[in-house]
Parts: C-alpha cells; structure tokens; sequence
C-alpha cells in the first residue's frame, strides 16, 4: 500500500469515528433533553401545589387577594393633544 492510500485509509476512518461520535452525542444530548423537559415540568407543578397549599394554609382561607380591583377614581383626560408631531413635513 503507498503512503497516499495509506493516508485516504486514516482518513476515511477518521471521518466514520467522528461520525459515530456525532451520532452518540446527538442521542445522548435528546435523551438529556428530554429528561430534563420531564423532570422540569412535572418539578414545576409540584412547587405550584406547594405554593398555593402554604397560602393558604397561612391565611386560612382563599381570600382572593389576587383579584383586580377597580380603581378608586376614573381616569381623566390630559388636556394635551394626543397626536406628537415627528418635525417632518
């Protein structure tokens, strides 16, 4: 075998292990994905139970405190104009 076959064999098997590296990290790096996507979403829930489980053990009861309220005066028009000019003719 000569030496440029020899370095077109190197190469051509280089290029398969950097292949089979790139598949293995892209399936390593789904299953993390995914993993994590469980682990977040059902962790999430768990600390809105938590949450709202201490309100209300704190207070005793569900008040509403949340809620909108309306406000205590209407609100009144400036008596500027509503349109600004940008200097442009």
């Amino acid at each position: 075998m000569s030496d440029t076959q020899a370095r077109i064999g190197r190469r051509a098997d280089g290029t398969r292990r950097v292949g089979k590296a790139t598949a293995w990290i892209a399936a390593a790096a789904a299953v993390l994905a995914t993993t994590f996507g469980i682990v977040l979403a059902t962790g999430t829930s768990d600390a809105e139970t938590e949450d709202q489980a201490s309100t209300s053990a704190e207070s005793g009861s569900s008040t509403g405190d949340d809620s909108l309220q309306a406000p205590d005066s209407i609100p009144q028009q400036g008596s500027g104009s509503a349109h600004t000019g940008s200097g442009g003719s």
